[in-house]
């Protein structure tokens, strides 16, 4: 007798295994109480590094402005904004007298930027010209323009803000830094003087800056606007100068506050002065961060 047949032949091919089940873990069914299997979650994704983040104070003008300028450019959606409401709220760096409010910072890398009008142009060149079609009202891209909005810029921070601050802060608190008197006559004497160089800023404003144009640099509102703006709104404060005695200083004011953003970055400041005088004196002390 021969061998079977097959018998020292290969054997034949086996089904390659399945591959293993992903770990399970065990959770109780809610429909009968029983355990079921569901499957692990895959690895944890990695979490995204923080965007840069800006610290606002609500009844800053300056930081206002920012605010604004940042409603008006859709990329920069991402930036993360701190509304900073007292003194443990600011950043370290403001604490240390590194930087001032409002402050844009980038943990990521570090990077540091204070002073509302370099934080503006900032924004504008890293957001606006991302946008379709490219955003570029704020600062623009015309060279000639760009001065002038700058020059404007540089009006508002040596100029028109100091007009305004001091006859405000005046009256409202007489012994804040910016006031070098704080009673008596010699404090209604510098009411006085301030309220006059005031109104010659804004009678410059009405027949000269505003005369042929509806916003300060031509026919479109610019960071220049944004920003002057929001320091005069501050003399909503007080009983005069009132802004409505200059006609062409008004409808460009009103312009301005119908912009994106005005209203929503002015809620504090509109209800500043129905506000108890301790909050008052708390946000002037802040607003002097600037």
């Amino acid at each position: 007798g021969g061998d079977a047949p097959g018998t020292g032949s290969a054997p034949p091919p086996q089904p390659r295994p399945p591959p293993p089940a992903p770990p399970t873990e065990s959770a109780a069914d809610p429909a009968n109480g029983t355990a079921i299997q569901t499957q692990a979650a895959g690895p944890a994704k990695a979490k995204a590094p923080p965007t840069e983040q800006l610290y606002l104070l609500d009844i800053s003008p300056s930081s206002r402005s920012v605010g604004v300028l940042l409603a008006l450019l859709p990329k920069a959606s991402q930036v993360e904004v701190h509304m900073v409401q007292n003194t443990r709220d600011l950043p370290e760096s403001v604490h240390k007298g590194r930087a001032k409010l409002p402050l844009l910072v980038d943990p990521r890398t570090g990077f540091e930027l204070w002073d509302a009008h370099a934080i503006m142009g900032y924004l504008s060149d890293k957001y606006g010209s991302q946008a379709v079609p490219p955003v570029d009202f704020c600062f623009p891209l015309e060279i000639g323009l760009k001065a002038k909005v700058n020059q404007f810029l540089a009006y508002r921070q040596a100029t028109l803000w100091p007009a305004v601050r001091d006859h405000v802060f005046a009256q409202l608190f007489p012994s804040s830094p910016v006031c070098p008197v704080s009673r008596g006559p010699a404090l209604r004497e510098y009411v006085d003087n301030s309220e006059r160089r005031l109104r010659m800023e804004l009678n410059r404003l009405n027949t000269v800056f505003l005369d042929t144009t509806p916003f300060l640099v031509g026919a479109s509102p610019s960071a220049a606007d944004i920003t002057c703006a929001c320091a005069i709104s501050l003399l909503d404060w007080v009983s005069s100068p009132r802004i409505d005695n200059y006609p062409n200083v008004d409808a460009w004011f009103r312009a301005v506050k119908n912009l994106p953003g005005y209203k929503a970055q002015s809620a504090a400041h509109s209800s500043f002065a129905s506000t108890s005088n301790s909050v008052q004196q708390g946000h002037f002390a802040l607003a002097l961060i600037e």
